[in-house]
């Protein structure tokens, strides 16, 4: 099969290499559609470090080609979706409804070889169907939707209140329009790029604001989630917060990165501050949201490659070239 191999950060080939073989209760999946991540982006970039060589890509959708022996709910020709945070169902923390810290979690993309190829596998209960009425790109948006879910959910937004998200790429569009579907009264996104912010108001939310160009103090959210990973954004987060305010940590900010927090103001406002890690048993809640049309990710499809011009895709990232949103590589 034909597949993107990263050897060391900034390496990037595509190249020949054997097939996928699957085991008893595993899934072998043709790719049809995988996006390109900011985690991959940071991988790529050395913010990340994960064990080389690799096959990255962890947002991918296909279509079943062969299951192995042991498998019940899967047939060749199945249109599926995987959740890359495959977890092992047997250790404490799953045990205990806690499986995004599973320490044999199989992170495919990540600690095993993912979706930027023909062909990808993956373990039974890793692997959903995917409706009818949802194409294969839009099931590529399963995981960063799951995981976007679960940061809506971790916020437990009430009926009403007012919620504004920092970052006006993939997560922070979609986490935005979740928001909306939770029942926030208003939602607010903050980013500095124009592009973004009329992508939003497009998408729906009340108010899209440059924040550089505002004074935060003059603003009070109930509500802030950080979908940038960034140390200036949670600062500035805590300036807009109201008392027993909630700030989700979302973003991935870079290893070793640190943030400057007022503790005494902390403790007097009761602040909240709420990190949300990948997606716990969040993965059907997104494939429903997808079948029922409740979040746009068309909209956010901003180019198809193919998997020879993977390199072009990280280059679209890295280079911020305008209008560059969700890019997907087509295997």
């Amino acid at each position: 099969m034909k597949a993107a191999v990263i050897d060391a950060p900034g390496k990037l080939k595509v190249t020949e290499l054997p097939d996928p073989q699957i085991h008893d209760k595993e899934v072998l999946v043709r790719v049809d559609s995988c996006g390109i991540c900011g985690s991959d982006v940071k991988i790529y970039k050395g913010e990340w470090t994960i064990p080389f060589p690799r096959i990255m890509g962890h947002e991918f959708a296909g279509e079943v080609v062969e299951v192995g022996n042991q498998v019940t709910q899967f047939k060749p020709g199945d249109r599926v979706t995987v959740d890359p945070n495959e977890a092992c169902g047997e250790c404490e923390y799953c045990r205990d409804d806690r499986p995004h810290f599973c320490p044999n979690m199989i992170d495919h993309g990540i600690l095993v070889d993912g979706g930027f190829a023909e062909l990808a596998k993956a373990g039974e209960k890793a692997v959903y169907h995917l409706p009818e009425n949802v194409s294969l790109v839009q099931g590529s948006f399963t995981e960063l939707l799951s995981c976007c879910v679960q940061g809506i959910n971790r916020a437990q937004i009430k009926l009403g209140e007012r919620v504004a998200v920092f970052g006006g790429g993939p997560a922070g569009q979609l986490l935005h329009q979740l928001a909306g579907v939770a029942g926030a009264g208003t939602v607010t996104l903050l980013t500095r790029s124009h592009e973004k912010r009329e992508l939003a108001r497009k998408l729906g939310v009340r108010e899209a604001l440059n924040p550089q160009e505002v004074d935060l103090k003059d603003y009070a959210f109930d509500v802030v989630i950080d979908a940038a990973g960034s140390a200036q954004v949670v600062q500035d987060a805590m300036q807009c917060l109201t008392k027993r305010g909630r700030l989700i940590i979302f973003g991935q900010a870079p290893e070793g990165e640190h943030a400057s927090i007022d503790l005494f103001n902390l403790l007097l406002n009761e602040v909240s501050i709420i990190p949300s890690f990948i997606n716990p048993f969040t993965t059907a809640q997104a494939i429903r949201l997808l079948e029922e049309r409740k979040i746009d990710v068309d909209s956010l499809v901003s180019h198809q490659i193919t998997l020879d011009d993977v390199q072009q895709g990280f280059d679209l990232h890295m280079q911020k070239v305008s209008g560059t949103m969700k890019v997907v590589v087509k295997p």
